[in-house]
């Protein structure tokens, strides 16, 4: 199905402890700890990336359905959204690397992801 689609619209997140993927229980706090020792400063689509925007390879991957990074950057249009000061790390990795190439944020995100 996903060779067929030519937009998809992505959440990015933040692994700090008040995530929200930590507060829904899908992930803990060590599962976030143990991300960021590996370098990771967010997830798009659940694939946990750098500040380059590389996918970082974890032993959690293996208990996650999603689509892989090599078939997402083959779509068309990838509409990621985020915002806030947490995300800059992530939302900035994703759009250096191609993964995301519309964003739609706030206007504060975007000055800092200008400016920086």
């Amino acid at each position: 199905m996903s060779e067929k689609a030519n937009t998809a619209v992505l959440g990015m997140s933040d692994i700090g402890k008040d995530s929200t993927m930590v507060q829904s229980g899908n992930f803990t706090v060590e599962d976030f700890n143990y991300l960021s020792s590996l370098g990771v400063v967010g997830d798009v689509n659940l694939i946990f990336i750098n500040e380059k925007g590389s996918p970082v390879p974890n032993r959690l991957d293996g208990r996650i359905v999603k689509i892989s990074f090599e078939k997402l950057k083959k779509i068309n249009n990838i509409i990621g959204i985020a915002f806030g000061e947490k995300k800059l790390k992530v939302i900035s990795g994703a759009l250096s690397c191609g993964l995301v190439n519309i964003l739609i944020t706030d206007e504060y995100t975007g000055l800092k992801l200008l400016n920086s």
